[in-house]
């Protein structure tokens, strides 16, 4: 047996992660991966079994660096609040600075594969799933310092902070400038500090009590 290839792995899952980034799962074949690798067939065959091995392992790296980079900004030497306000402030650099287009990995994968692959379908979740709880946690501590109001769930306040990020994502793929990105983000944000409205109560016709 011949002795198997060496090669950067980080190297190639970086290739391979900007070419499925950049054309789309489906429209990737193996020979476009293996030109942009510069590996044979048989040894990324060998390394990742298939193609979707492949795409999956970029898929955690792509995620991984997201919820790195996410987690730099949320431990920033700021208020809990503004270290929020920081994390959208470098997430509309980097679509600003993203040139391509590409939108966000994750939800491109959401959106042309998990579809029609269950596991897929589960790992995306589960890193969006991870991301929430972190920023839940931060909103926790902005409210126990009185940044955010406490009538407002940390847990749903995560959940409309991680639709912000995924709208100014597909706004950015419209090449939206950077002002009007932050400016968005400016009005989304203010949500956090707004107390909870209360729900309107009023009489009907018969004079009974709804809502």
């Amino acid at each position: 047996m011949g002795r198997p290839i060496e090669f950067d792995r980080n190297e190639v899952l970086e290739q391979a992660l900007q070419l499925f980034w950049n054309t789309g799962y489906s429209a990737t074949s193996v020979a476009n991966l293996v030109e942009a690798t510069k590996l044979k067939p048989g040894s990324l065959y060998a390394a990742f079994k298939s193609k979707r091995g492949l795409f999956i392992a970029t898929l955690d790296r792509y995620a991984e660096r997201c919820i790195s980079e996410l987690q730099r900004c949320l431990s920033a030497d700021q208020s809990p609040l503004n270290t929020i306000r920081y994390y959208f402030s470098q997430l509309i650099l980097k679509i600003v600075e993203d040139e391509e287009s590409k939108g966000c990995f994750l939800i491109n994968t959401m959106l042309e594969v998990a579809p029609h692959d269950n596991e897929i379908h589960q790992r995306v979740m589960d890193y969006f799933s991870d991301m929430e709880g972190r920023f839940a946690d931060k909103i926790k501590q902005a409210q126990g310092c009185g940044e955010i109001p406490e009538n407002q769930p940390a847990d749903e306040m995560a959940k409309f902070l991680m639709t912000c990020s995924w709208g100014l994502r597909i706004m950015g793929s419209t090449r939206q400038p950077e002002w009007q990105l932050q400016k968005m983000a400016d009005h989304m944000l203010s949500v956090l500090t707004q107390t909870a409205a209360k729900p309107m109560i009023h009489n009907d016709s018969q004079g009974i009590m709804s809502i």
